[in-house]
Parts: C-alpha cells; sequence; structure tokens
C-alpha cells in the first residue's frame, strides 16, 4: 500500500509542475525591421510579392498559442481606406494591399484602416510561417518616384483557451520606388505597300502603334537601309531614298530619338506611321523594300 501511496503522490507533484509553466509573453516582435521597400514597373504583368519578414520572440510557455495581428494606419499618414493602403507621393498614389505567405490579401482594411490576422507561435514565441507579402497590382499609371505610407502593427498573444495575453506595437513604413517604364505594342499592319513608286509617293494604308510609359519618353527610328528602298532588299542594289514620317511630322536620323511628353493617366498614346518618296530618279524596275525600326526610350530628363 505505501508503494501505491507514493506512486500517487509522484504523479500529482508532475501534474502540478505542468500547470504552473508560465503564460507566453512576447518580448520582441517586428515588421521587416520597420520598413518594407520594392520597386514597381506599371507594365510588368509578371511581377512577384514581395515578401515582409515578421520576427517575434518570446518567453513562457508559448508553444501552439497564436499572435493576433492587427494593421492599421499611422494617424500621421491616414492613408489606409477601401481594403488598399493607398502610397502616396505628393499628389500622386500607388495602390497596395498586404497579403499571407500565399500572396492571398488579408481582410480588408476597412474605414479606420484595419486588417487581421491569426499566426502561430512556436516554443520560444518565434511567429511561424508567418511572412507577409506586399501586393502591388499591374498596370497602374503614376510617373516615377518614391511612394510611401506609415503603418502601425499590433501583436496580441492567443492562448489554446481564447484568453489574451500581452501586446506589442510596432511602426512601419512601406517605400515603393515607381521605376520609368515604357513599351511598344502593334496596331495596325505590318506592313507599307508603296505600290509602284513615283515621286511624292506613300503608302494608301499607314501603320499604327501604341507606346506605353509612365514618364516623357523618345522614339527612335532605324532602318536595315539608311532609310532607302534597295532593289530586292539587298545592300547593295539600286537605292530610292525615303523620307520616313510619325503622323505628319518627317523623321530625320537622330541618334537621341524624337521626344513625347508623358501621356498621363491614359499611360499610352497611338503614333502613325508612314514614309514619303521625294524623289524616285533612273532607276532598274523591280522590286524594292526596306525594314524599319522603332524604339522607345525613357526620357526622364524631358
Amino acid at each position: 500500500m505505501r508503494l501505491f501511496c507514493y506512486a500517487l503522490v509522484a504523479a500529482a507533484m508532475a501534474l502540478g509542475g505542468t500547470a504552473a509553466n508560465a503564460a507566453c509573453t512576447l518580448t520582441s516582435f517586428e515588421v521587416a525591421n520597420g520598413q518594407i521597400f520594392a520597386t514597381y514597373d506599371p507594365f510588368d504583368s509578371s511581377a512577384n510579392p514581395v515578401t515582409v519578414r515578421l520576427s517575434s520572440s518570446g518567453t513562457g510557455d508559448c508553444a501552439g498559442d497564436r499572435v493576433s495581428l492587427i494593421l492599421e494606419a499611422d494617424p500621421s499618414t491616414p492613408f489606409a481606406v477601401d481594403g488598399t493602403i493607398q502610397l502616396r507621393a505628393g499628389s500622386y498614389t500607388l495602390v497596395a494591399r498586404l497579403g499571407d505567405s500565399t500572396g492571398r490579401a488579408l481582410g480588408n482594411l476597412f474605414s479606420g484602416g484595419r486588417a487581421n490576422a491569426s499566426l502561430h507561435l512556436g516554443a520560444t514565441g518565434e511567429i511561424r510561417a508567418g511572412d507577409l507579402t506586399l501586393l502591388l497590382s499591374p498596370g497602374q499609371q503614376v510617373p516615377p518616384g518614391t511612394y510611401s505610407a506609415r503603418l502601425i502593427a499590433t501583436a496580441t498573444v492567443q492562448d489554446n483557451d481564447g484568453g489574451e495575453g500581452t501586446a506589442r506595437q510596432t511602426p512601419f513604413s512601406i517605400a515603393v520606388t515607381v521605376v520609368p517604364a515604357v513599351g511598344l505594342a502593334a496596331g495596325s499592319g505590318t506592313t507599307l505597300d508603296l505600290g509602284t513608286i513615283h515621286d511624292g509617293g506613300s503608302a494608301e494604308q499607314p501603320v499604327s502603334f501604341r507606346a506605353y510609359a509612365n514618364t516623357a519618353y523618345r522614339l527612335k527610328l532605324t532602318s536595315d537601309h539608311d532609310f532607302a528602298l534597295t532593289q530586292n532588299g539587298t545592300k547593295n542594289g539600286a537605292r530610292i531614298a525615303y523620307v520616313p514620317m510619325l503622323g505628319q511630322q518627317p523623321v530625320t536620323p537622330d541618334a537621341a530619338g524624337i521626344p513625347f511628353s508623358d501621356p498621363g493617366s491614359s499611360g499610352s498614346r497611338q503614333h502613325v506611321l508612314n514614309v514619303t518618296v521625294p524623289h524616285v530618279g533612273r532607276v532598274p524596275a523591280g522590286s524594292y523594300g526596306d525594314y524599319i525600326t522603332v524604339e522607345i526610350s525613357a526620357d526622364v530628363a524631358g
């Protein structure tokens, strides 16, 4: 009987020791070391979400607990409304969202600028698989610059019984650099047919293309045969000089290209390309041709 009693006492002491473990207390909590950096190209549809690292540590028994994460706008820059975070550069706005580690957007940042997430804690209070992502939708037509906002993250420990423990709060900022971005897309046609060449002749049907830009830009035209139609398109054949035209503007060879202003909120501008043959001269009968290439570049200084 004594042996039986001693066994009962020992078991009771072991159970009592487990129940006395200290509750989890967060001792540190940070979002991306205080600042999230990213770059953004409005015309890059393949851009991946930016990973936002969360880090924390704690004391006590944290294993199995969760942390409730609340994100809200800093009162000094209250730009989070209607499910988005509005990053500002002067009067311009770039819209972003924060998502979970899979890239799925967190619950809406409703009026007042709050979003909630629930994340698991490890034994030492570390957030497990708790990275967030910064989501930037492609196609936002904003000029180059640094777009920013400040937010506050509050992490509150929740134990297995639903009780709330300590909360830690940390401010962080988001800074996104929008780069000068340009692109070209074909429009109508890829061939200028001049028919039977004659003085002053041009193609009945010009070709068009669209320039995409979030800044001023330059268009540069080059040709395989220095803006001359050559017999059978060969380098050493007979030549007929021509003048390329963008809209009604003659284009002269220029290494810098032709400047155009920022297309503004539309983000694009249509251009029409044709050619004019000033003088045919005495050349053998036959087929004549050339290839024109259009290049676009950002004109940041412009």
